[in-house]
């Protein structure tokens, strides 16, 4: 009889514990939102200068991305995200070179910006890598509307700018760290690439030729800093 009543004394005492730690992992809000931003490097062909032997140039420089992020956590490391972004660079002033006869003229064209702005989703990946710091991996597929920027010579107008739309890809790595049971802030890296095309129309004797389509390679590595919310 003792024995009997150890034991269940011992099961009332774990099952209360259990339920406790049941509801208190029920309690933990699923939701959360975020707004981070930071500055923009772009990469690869996208930031090179020397048009003359890489078409793809894109003469890009240092800009801003904005980013505002819902999550839904399914699990304790797991969770799904939806990204609203928007992405702006400048650009350097390009020089083009082109030979005309036995003379060279080297041609100095005007660009405003590149940008885009769209959607993004994907899983990632939150694991603990110290007290209340979580380190964040994820892969995310989306679409934006792509600009080109408009180009000018001398203060004449050659083209304006371009919109089209383009498939989004991105992946990325930060670091998370709770400020509360519902607050938190955040810190990443994110490297974003698209391909979309472009339609221009060309004024001007000077551009007779050139291509009034192209497809323009983006992509910038991204880093951001900002404050999220559970809820």
């Amino acid at each position: 009889m003792k024995k009997l009543l150890i034991m269940a004394m011992a099961l009332l005492v774990s099952g209360t514990l259990l339920a406790q730690e049941s509801k208190a992992i029920k309690s933990e809000p699923k939701s959360f939102i975020a707004f981070h931003a930071g500055p923009s490097f772009p990469v690869a062909d996208f930031s090179s200068t020397d048009f003359e032997n890489n078409p793809d140039a894109g003469f890009a420089k240092t800009g801003i991305n904005l980013n505002l992020t819902y999550g839904y956590q399914f699990q304790k490391n797991l969770a799904l995200v939806g990204n609203l972004l928007f992405n702006q660079n400048k650009i350097d002033k390009g020089g083009i070179t082109y030979k005309d006869g036995t003379s060279e003229q080297e041609i100095v064209l005007k660009m405003d910006h590149w940008q885009f702005y769209g959607v993004a989703a994907g899983p990632v990946i939150t694991l603990p890598v110290g007290n209340k710091v979580y380190a964040n991996f994820k892969v995310m597929i989306g679409a934006v509307n792509a600009n080109a920027p408009q180009i000018s010579y001398q203060g004449v107008e050659l083209t304006k700018e371009s919109w089209n739309v383009a498939p989004l890809y991105q992946g990325g790595v930060g670091l998370r760290m709770d400020a509360g049971k519902n607050m938190f802030i955040m810190a990443g890296a994110d490297y974003m690439y698209l391909k979309p095309t472009f339609l221009y129309t060309f004024t001007g004797a000077a551009f007779e030729g050139v291509p009034t389509d192209f497809k323009q390679k983006m992509s910038v590595l991204n880093v951001t800093a900002g404050v999220g919310f559970k809820f």
